[in-house]
């Protein structure tokens, strides 16, 4: 009598049921977020992001409005303490993809002129302050960056309606130039380069 023989696919079976057994791990509940033990760290700014605390729009003969804020010391500073150096005013929001890709730029011209040049970034973000910190503290700007989320700002330098927008406001505190859109090197040899060199 033969006996009948096993298909081979059953001692397959048998051998990968043992071995799952072997290396079968228990599977640990899903983790409530909770239960996590990792702190995300908040990057907070080291410059100033504050809105803005006044603002002059007296037209005078082209020079730029004046407008005040304060600072990471608490002191009140305004566009006209940094006459005798050239100024960028900056509108930006965070959202604006070209915006972004002018602050490595924007950072490296400040820490190059820093002692004739001072960018001064305005914020038209509808966001919590917190959060422009946050942003701006992990693009490592080092300027200040000003809220202007009532439009005030806004309204004192013609209504911005592109960003960003820049303006160069000369040593003297009159507007040289205006620019909407991006803002690349021949900007920056063409309207601002000149101005440091005259002392």
């Amino acid at each position: 009598m033969t006996t009948p023989r096993r298909p081979a696919f059953f001692f397959l079976f048998a051998a990968l049921l043992f071995a799952s057994a072997c290396n079968s791990k228990k599977i640990p509940p899903p983790v409530e977020p909770a239960q996590l033990a990792i702190e995300v760290p908040v990057v907070k700014a080291l410059v100033a992001v504050t809105p803005v605390e006044d603002v002059d729009d007296t037209n005078r003969s082209g020079e730029a409005a004046n407008f005040s804020w304060e600072d990471t010391d608490g002191n009140t500073k305004q566009l006209t303490d940094f006459n005798g150096k050239v100024r960028l005013v900056n509108f930006w929001a965070t959202w604006c993809g070209t915006c972004n890709d002018d602050l490595p730029d924007l950072v490296a011209y400040q820490a190059a002129h820093e002692r004739d040049l001072q960018i001064i970034s305005i914020s038209l973000d509808d966001e919590p302050q917190e959060r422009i910190e946050k942003f701006v503290g992990e693009k490592q700007l080092n300027y200040p960056v000003i809220i202007d989320d009532e439009q005030e700002l806004s309204a004192a330098y013609g209504n911005i309606r592109v960003v960003p927008t820049s303006f160069v406001v000369g040593r003297d505190g009159k507007i040289v130039a205006r620019l909407e859109g991006g803002l690349d090197k021949k900007f920056f040899a063409e309207k601002i380069e000149p101005l440091l060199e005259k002392k």
